[in-house]
């Protein structure tokens, strides 16, 4: 399947200071693709991506979070 067709039934939810981005593994389960949906618009827009390495500073859940807040303040 592609994140093209029906995007709202693939990856999981975020939630936290994620809410309302979805992600998808890839790679093996190594990487992870963070998109939103814009459904009146039918756009998908990926916001990041990245290595999951949990419990790292690198880790790409971590480094989106971090970038939001720089971006929210």
């Amino acid at each position: 399947a592609t994140l093209g067709r029906n995007p709202g039934a693939q990856g999981k939810g975020l939630e936290g200071p994620l809410g309302g981005v979805r992600a998808i593994r890839a790679g093996r389960d190594r990487y992870r693709i963070l998109f939103e949906i814009d459904a009146s618009a039918r756009r998908v827009s990926v916001v990041f991506l990245g290595e999951r390495r949990p419990g790292h500073t690198s880790d790409v859940y971590a480094r989106a979070a971090a970038l939001l807040r720089r971006l929210t303040q």
